[in-house]
This record gives structure tokens, C-alpha cells and sequence, in this order.
């Protein structure tokens, strides 16, 4: 699963935008028109090659070889103003990415890491007593407790580092403006 399948861009003005890999209408143009994948290489016009006096404008040529282009993206609304893209959470209360969200999604239980294509190394390289897997990577190793400790001293603030959802917690608290 990645960030870039989660995703949805805001048309602002499509400068940033790849015009047929990323999603902004919807589905990504390379999905919906069936591109097969040698010929993605070659694609690299962005939204705003095909917008002019904020309106679709999309060549004959192309609209002959994918009939229902033109169709799929006058659903798009081309924003009067000019503003930036903004690339919006999919599957989540808010547009916006939240660290909660991110990881509830991307940590699949560390038993089944191995059934999803995921493999690790036996032993951590910082200090060989366990698996190297994530979590104890960032919350059991010596040398993460060590450096969780540090920071708690630096920040003079309490880190629950149990799990990475009770890490999560700090980031509800409520913080000084200064």
C-alpha cells in the first residue's frame, strides 16, 4: 500500500500535477484509459498543458485515441482563481494526513509483515538481542530507549513509548503558543 494510492490531488493550477500517473480526476488517467505500462514512461505532461483561458483544451489527436477523455475530465472543475494544488487524505474524517491515520493504515500487525511481502533481518543491527522489526526498532531497542530518554530530558516532557498510538498522544496535548 502506498501514500501515492491514498491519495487525491485539488485541482489548483495543475502545474505540479502529471496530467496522466497522478489521481486528480478521480482515478489516474494511466488506470482509466488501460496505458499499458511501457508506454508510461513517456508521459509527462502536467494538468496545466491542458488547460488554456481556464478551460480543458485537449488535442484532437489525443481525444481520437481516448474517445472518452474529454468526457471524464470536464467533471473537473478548472478553479477561476489561481491557487495552489493541494494533495487531500483519502479514507479519513479530514482531508488533511494525521499521523494516527497514517499509521493505523500503512503498520499491519507485525505477524503478518512476512505474509505481505514485507522481510527483515534477524537480529537488529544496533544491538543484536531481537527481530529488526519496526517496533522495536523505534520503541524497544536499547539504543531507541536511550535515545527516547534524551529527548524527554530535552524537551522536559513525559513520552509514553509503550506503542507508537500511545507516542501518539503527546500530539493531543495541549501546547504553549511560544
Amino acid at each position: 500500500m502506498h501514500v501515492k494510492d491514498n491519495t487525491t490531488w485539488l485541482l489548483g493550477d495543475g502545474k505540479n500535477i502529471n496530467f496522466w500517473w497522478d489521481n486528480w480526476s478521480g482515478v489516474p488517467l494511466t488506470v482509466m484509459l488501460n496505458i499499458p505500462n511501457h508506454h508510461q514512461q513517456h508521459l509527462h505532461s502536467t494538468v496545466n498543458d491542458f488547460i488554456h483561458n481556464s478551460q480543458w483544451n485537449v488535442p484532437q489527436e489525443l481525444q481520437a485515441i481516448f474517445p472518452n477523455i474529454v468526457q471524464h475530465i470536464n467533471k473537473i472543475t478548472i478553479p477561476i482563481i489561481q491557487k495552489e494544488n493541494r494533495l487531500i487524505w483519502n479514507n479519513t474524517a479530514s482531508v488533511d494526513l494525521e499521523l494516527k491515520g497514517a499509521y493505523t493504515l500503512f503498520s499491519p500487525p507485525t505477524h503478518n509483515r512476512n505474509l505481505i511481502g514485507c522481510s527483515f533481518p534477524s537480529m537488529c543491527t544496533l544491538c543484536s538481542k531481537e527481530a529488526e522489526y519496526v517496533e522495536h526498532l523505534f520503541l524497544n531497542c536499547t539504543f531507541a530507549i536511550t535515545l527516547w530518554y534524551w529527548l524527554q530530558s530535552l524537551i522536559n516532557l513525559s513520552i509514553n513509548v509503550s506503542s507508537f498510538l500511545s507516542m501518539f498522544d503527546i500530539c493531543n496535548r495541549g501546547w504553549s503558543p511560544q
